[in-house]
């Protein structure tokens, strides 16, 4: 962990303190909370098949925020070449169900193998 001068910014990665008792490597949902305003980033890095760094950026879900039930589209998904689209779907509340459709860029039914907890 780095604290940076006397503004008490605090830059950390979830293998250093204060998470350091996190499985490794960590898979789930990090929360995190603060009395004063504070911003969150979160980046996923691995490494693929070719040995090639991959950093992407992991979006930051206030508990707080109003429950969205318009459609959701997500504009680029793949699958295949070393490549995959990973989708994680969190809920704060009671059970719910919903769909996950993948379509091509014509509209017609993609045919995705499906890895994870539970069927769709």
């Amino acid at each position: 962990m780095c604290e940076s001068g006397e503004d008490g910014a605090v830059v950390a990665v979830v293998y250093d303190r204060p998470f350091q008792n996190l499985a490794t490597p960590f898979r789930g949902v990090l929360s995190v909370s603060s009395n004063s305003p504070i911003s969150v980033m979160g980046l996923r890095g691995q490494y693929n098949e070719r040995g090639d760094f991959l950093l992407s950026t992991t979006p930051a879900v206030a508990d707080i925020s109003p429950i969205n039930n318009a459609e959701l589209v997500f504009p680029h998904i793949v699958s295949g070449g070393g490549f995959t689209t990973e989708f994680l779907l969190m809920n704060r509340g009671p059970a719910s169900t919903g769909k996950l459709l993948f379509r091509s860029q014509l509209g017609a039914e993609l045919e995705l193998p499906l890895a994870g907890g539970g069927g769709l």
